[in-house]
């Protein structure tokens, strides 16, 4: 969802085996919040509750999938506590 808020979920199916994190970036690229997932096989959905305690403040952040330490996907969130 975008806008997101507290308690949201960000989900998503793996295509390939591998170890996989998201992480939350503000615009200037600080690193907010982070969950490994661990290694994933094709298939397995990998989830996050975005909590009050990662995000506090409205704003424009990045997400961003990596996979083995190769980014895959990133997109802007907006956050409305």
């Amino acid at each position: 969802p975008n806008p997101i808020r507290t308690n949201s979920q960000i989900s998503a199916t793996v295509s390939q085996t591998g170890s996989y994190r998201l992480v939350i970036y503000s615009l200037t690229g600080q690193e907010i919040a982070q969950k490994s997932m661990g290694v994933l096989q094709p298939g397995e959905k990998l989830n996050w509750n975005i909590s009050s305690n990662q995000l506090s403040s409205s704003g424009v952040y990045v997400l961003a999938l990596w996979h083995n330490d190769t980014l895959v996907q990133h997109k802007k969130l907006s956050f409305l506590p």
